[in-house]
């Protein structure tokens, strides 16, 4: 569920990017900003053109698979003493909303030797003239399931819209594997028919849904089989027009 996935180091005449490129998991309807931080990391765009593809499968509206997604590359040799400028000045400028920069605003304080190359852009839904139309402030919660246990949440009660409901586990808790059940309405049954489909182990789950009248959403939450605590993320947010 990351915003921004940043390597820095060897490019591995290619290699490492590449590597990287195939082990990325990813859900829908996630913008996602990457930055290749290492040599000539430009010059492997077909990195790039692999991630696009996976992405554009989650996103059949996305037909290129970028609209959703912007690959940042070295043109020449990246440095180790600047890495971490360089990636904290890609942070430091989507830190703060309302304060958006452009690639050629954000990019300037990366070191110039470097020749930075933004792709994907074109296509970027998200300019300061974008309205996505949401009016939700969303619902977040973090918690844990033990063996079998169960808890159960729900929103408040939402406009017709789309909306998206996403379940990670929480950073430094490895081990469990727990489910969500959702539907707009009221509780929903524990079974396959509710179950949000999972995109990876450990509680990685996500699934949307289409409100045509005003209706809360519903969400079950229940630990695996295994005797250990699944702790978790569970993000609920309204989806733009």
């Amino acid at each position: 569920m990351a915003d921004i996935i940043s390597y820095n180091g060897h490019a591995g005449l290619g290699a490492n990017v590449r590597s990287l490129a195939n082990k990325g998991k990813f859900f829908p309807k996630k913008y996602v900003l990457f930055f290749m931080n290492g040599c000539d990391t430009f010059s492997y765009s077909d990195a790039a053109t692999t991630l696009a593809t996976i992405r554009a499968a989650l996103n059949p509206e996305d037909v290129n698979g970028t609209k959703l997604m912007d690959f940042v590359a070295n043109g020449m040799p990246a440095y180790f003493n600047d890495m971490a400028d360089a990636s904290m000045s890609v942070i430091r400028a989507l830190r703060y909303p309302g304060s958006e920069k452009t690639f050629n605003q954000m990019l300037h304080n990366v070191d110039g030797v470097q020749v930075v190359v933004a792709t994907g852009e074109e296509d970027n839904v998200y300019t300061t003239a974008y309205d996505p139309q949401v009016s939700w402030n969303g619902f977040e919660v973090e918690g844990g399931v033990a063996k079998y246990e169960v808890i159960k949440y729900q929103t408040e009660v939402l406009q017709p819209g789309k909306y998206a409901v996403s379940l990670s586990p929480q950073p430094g808790y490895p081990g469990g594997d727990a489910d969500i059940f959702a539907r707009p309405g009221s509780e929903p049954p524990q079974t396959s028919t509710y179950k949000l489909p999972s995109y990876k182990s450990n509680s990685n789950e996500f699934g949307t849904f289409t409100l045509t009248t005003p209706q809360a959403l519903y969400f079950v939450v229940k630990g695996d089989k295994l005797g250990v605590t699944s702790q978790f993320t569970l993000n609920a947010y309204q989806l733009p027009q």
